[in-house]
């Protein structure tokens, strides 16, 4: 069975297709999933870099781990400039494959995923992430 793991995270993708991730993103977070699923699947925004030396450390594509590359905004402003795309590259990936979906909230691309998976009645899981103190402690917000 496969996974599609939604995530508001942010990749990027060499010229030979690698894909990496930040921090914690790479492919040590996708060997638990792994051991219930047959492959990842992960839905976030990619930004393709055919000049970049990728860490092998943050690589997070394998054999068992592919993406959905959605078009890679940051900020409000660019999202909304790519609204319509984003979008429709959810709706269409959602269409066309057959798996479990994990959305990963709170987040953009997660609740646009999610907005979807209900008009379609398909059922999906939620990954819930962050700590409301680091998000709103003093200082966080500038």
């Amino acid at each position: 069975m496969k996974l599609v793991f939604v995530t508001e995270a942010r990749f990027i993708k060499d010229a030979q297709g690698n894909f990496y991730g930040e921090s914690s993103f790479n492919f040590e977070l996708w060997e638990r999933y792994l051991t219930v699923f047959s492959k990842v699947i992960v839905m976030a925004r990619v930004r393709n870099d055919v000049n970049y030396i990728g860490n092998t450390n943050l690589k997070s594509s394998t054999e068992k781990v592919s993406f959905i590359e959605l078009p890679y905004f940051i900020g409000p402003l660019q999202y909304l400039k790519n609204r319509r795309a984003v979008n429709a590259q959810i709706k269409e990936s959602i269409d066309c494959i057959d798996a479990v979906f994990i959305c990963r909230v709170p987040g953009t691309i997660g609740n646009l995923a999610i907005k979807y998976l209900r008009q379609q009645k398909i059922p999906f899981g939620l990954e819930v992430v962050g700590d409301p103190w680091d998000v709103f402690a003093p200082g966080s917000i500038k």
